[in-house]
């Protein structure tokens, strides 16, 4: 089976209201495959926790 890849920031997450969080339509749309999803990110150890990377519904690969 192949595996969706999702990019992290300004994809899967976004900006809202000054904080960090799941863009829902993008999650719903993923949530309608049965494939496996990674979200790849370049962002450093100070910037995945800003982002919120490390709490997401799918594994995440920098």
């Amino acid at each position: 089976m192949k595996t969706i890849l999702v990019d992290a920031v300004n994809a899967f997450v976004i900006e809202s209201e000054g904080s960090f969080k799941i863009f829902k339509e993008m999650h719903d749309l993923l949530e309608t495959f049965p494939n496996r999803k990674i979200i790849l990110t370049g962002a450093n150890d100070e910037q995945f926790k800003q982002f919120g990377l490390n709490t997401m519904p799918y594994e995440v690969f920098t």
